[in-house]
């Protein structure tokens, strides 16, 4: 009884503020800093043995796009984590953000872009497409100026062999995991 009262009282008061706040248009740009953390899998493929290592570092992106009014908003991205490899993301995006009566509009997106990760010393190739999922708040200080606070995860399954001493091995870049605070202008 309990959790149908909250869950309906959450449903009222979605449905009574969602789009009191008038949408935005025109124009933004963004800057992201963030912590960025990726899976990946050794499989040696002459045993049948594999291990996953977990890497991490600091990001940043620049994100520019458009609003789109109540549909939401669409936009390009360039980014680059500090790991121990190199990697730089290019991705596009659409983010639907729930307007309601407050400064803070919540935010589900998608996103499609191409990771390039080059591997110092080795002759490894693990770039390729990803896709993913992104959440986050976004607060409107003023009419020009928003923070936004996210999470994002890129599925991929980019990978490339070596052969070794112990023979051939393969690697595969599993997902990224990235959190964020974005700074963004409105044109």
């Amino acid at each position: 009884m309990r959790k149908s009262l909250i869950v309906t009282s959450l449903l009222a008061f979605i449905a009574t503020s969602v789009f009191a706040i008038e949408a935005k248009n025109g124009t933004f740009i963004s800057l992201e800093v963030g912590s960025t953390s990726y899976d990946v899998k050794v499989e040696y493929k002459t045993f049948p043995f594999s291990y996953t290592l977990s890497e991490s570092g600091g990001s940043q992106a620049l994100k520019a796009g458009k609003y789109l009014g109540e549909v939401g908003r669409v936009y390009a991205t360039i980014g680059r984590v500090n790991a121990e490899d190199s990697i730089l993301n290019y991705g596009l995006g659409y983010d639907y953000l729930i307007y309601n009566s407050s400064d803070f509009t919540p935010f589900l997106g998608a996103t499609l872009g191409y990771q390039q990760v080059d591997i110092d010393n080795t002759s490894l190739n693990l770039s390729g497409l990803t896709y993913g999922l992104e959440l986050g708040v976004d607060y409107s200080i003023n009419k020009n100026f928003d923070i936004e606070l996210g999470y994002r995860m890129n599925f991929n399954s980019n990978s490339d062999a070596i052969t070794t001493s112990y023979g051939s091995v393969e690697l595969t870049i599993e997902n990224t995991k990235m959190w964020y605070i974005g700074a963004n202008y409105n044109f």
